[in-house]
């Protein structure tokens, strides 16, 4: 569609396309519709499990470095805190 703002929300992801709209859009360039045919996904599993691993191992690095300075403050505090 040529103008977006001219569809109607009916939904969280379902738009309906008045009068206006249908005259003013392009028609569809090289469609076709194939009974019986498998649609296959858009995403490469292997490569999105790869950058959700690497991301798990970047938490994980985070985790430690929070904990790490969290005993660091807490013997600082500790240790000034007592006499000497």
């Amino acid at each position: 569609f040529e103008q977006p703002h001219m569809l109607t929300r009916e939904g969280h992801n379902l738009y309906r396309a008045s009068e206006q709209a249908l005259e003013r859009s392009s028609g569809p360039a090289n469609t076709r519709v194939v009974g019986g045919a498998i649609e296959s996904s858009n995403v490469m599993l292997a490569h999105e499990m790869i950058k959700m691993i690497l991301g798990l191992r970047a938490y994980a690095a985070n985790q430690k470095v929070i904990a790490a300075f969290d005993d660091t403050t807490s013997q600082l505090i500790d240790r000034v805190g007592s006499p000497i």
